[in-house]
Formats: C-alpha cells, sequence, structure tokens
C-alpha cells in the first residue's frame, strides 16, 4: 500500500457502459460496511499501476472487466475509519468502459451492483467530484447539458480519458 505523510493512497474505478439509445449508464455497488452506494475502490498497491489496481477493484467488487483509463480523472480525500481510528485517504479516480461482465466474482455475496443512469447515479454518491464526473459523463453520452454549460478540465480533455 502506499502511503505519503500519512495519507494512504488509493484508486477507484467510475465503470460506465453506452446503452442503445447511446446514453452512458453507470455500475454502482454497495460498501462493505455501510452499504452505501459508491464505486469500486481499494488500496493501492506496490506491484500495480493506479490504473490496473483500479481494474482489479472494479473485478473484486463487482464482477466486471473493462478497458481502463490510462490517466485519472480526478481525486478525492476522504476521512475513513479503521481499527485504531481515523485515517486520511487519497482517491485517484478512473473511467472504465464495462466491456464483460462475471457470474460470479470474489465479493459477489458481501455487495450489491445495479447499472443507474448518471443523473442517478450523481443524486446516490456521496462524493462531490464523484457526482460532477457522473454529470460529465451524462453531457458527454447524450445527457442533458451541466448547469455552467462547462465541464472540469474540458469537455475535448473529458472526451480524451473516455477513449
Amino acid at each position: 500500500m502506499y502511503s505519503v505523510s500519512g495519507v494512504r493512497l488509493q484508486s477507484a474505478a467510475l465503470p460506465y457502459r453506452i446503452d442503445r439509445t447511446g446514453r452512458a449508464e453507470i455500475l454502482l455497488v454497495t460498501s462493505a460496511r455501510a452499504k452505501r452506494w459508491t464505486i469500486p475502490k481499494g488500496r493501492a498497491e506496490l506491484h500495480l499501476t493506479l490504473a490496473e489496481n483500479a481494474a482489479k477493484e472494479a473485478l473484486e467488487e463487482a464482477g466486471i472487466v473493462g478497458v481502463v483509463a490510462s490517466r485519472s480523472s480526478g481525486m478525492f480525500r476522504a476521512a475513513k475509519r479503521v481499527a485504531d481510528g481515523v485515517v486520511t485517504i487519497e482517491v485517484r479516480v478512473y473511467l472504465m468502459r464495462v466491456t464483460g461482465t462475471l457470474e460470479d466474482w470474489p465479493e459477489r455475496r458481501q455487495r450489491r451492483t445495479k447499472w443507474v443512469s448518471c443523473a442517478t447515479a450523481a443524486r446516490l454518491l456521496r462524493e462531490p467530484l464523484l457526482r460532477h464526473l457522473c454529470l460529465q459523463l451524462g453531457e458527454v453520452h447524450g445527457g442533458r447539458p451541466l448547469a455552467s454549460g462547462r465541464l472540469a478540465g474540458g469537455r475535448q480533455q473529458f472526451r480524451q480519458a473516455l477513449r
């Protein structure tokens, strides 16, 4: 696990697919403890890149495989309860275009999964960055424009991350 100045590094996959109408859908999973809707994420492992680690977490937690963007779409920090107190985690988020699902996977019995629209995902997720990324994905793939009319980092940069 990576740790810099007491901050533990994690990576996450923001899994999406494009439905028959050309609109993006997001796959959400329940968290292990609180059973809130979130995305697959976990501790960074030294032998994997952060993008590879995000793909590993998506497979273990949601039973999905796909193409993970080589560059992070954003980062957030959060407090996480652990056995001996609270630690700060820094999570790098990678877009993942889902290409397949498994019938069985390591955490299948501990988590639920569901495909939802980008707008629904934005309502269900607590982290502001994840909400924003879901809305961006919906904008790029057939949804309504964001209220600001602009995409963070620029529309072209976000579209490149989707490739």
